[in-house]
């Protein structure tokens, strides 16, 4: 009971810091804005954590760009079985956005 008390203080004064740092608009805009990142970083934590509980690894960009390189090498090389290891390796180490831009597009995501 106590630690839920801790973390609804804790979430209180994350949402007081993150609305008095939003710019313009009014009270209500600034708790509702301070409100959805709060939410959203702490989704994003949970994830983190669970993909570490369970061994995925955290995104990579630098990791995923040398997988790509090594993808387009098996490919020049025909190596199929590479190809696909490296292309898993790039589902991996890519965050979700660049990774599925990247299979549907083969476009090389920015580091």
């Amino acid at each position: 009971m106590v630690a839920a008390g801790i973390g609804v203080g804790l979430l209180a004064l994350v949402l007081v810091k993150r609305m008095t740092a939003s710019s313009g608009g009014s009270v209500a805009q600034g708790l509702g804005q301070a409100l959805v990142e709060t939410v959203t970083d702490t989704a994003a934590g949970v994830v983190v954590g669970v993909g570490e509980v369970v061994g995925i690894p955290q995104t990579d960009k630098s990791k995923g760009l040398a997988a790509i390189d090594r993808f387009e090498a098996a490919k020049a090389a025909g190596d199929y079985w590479e190809q696909a290891k490296a292309a898993f390796d790039v589902s991996f180490y890519l965050p979700a956005s660049d990774y599925l831009k990247w299979a549907a597009t083969g476009a090389r995501p920015a580091l």
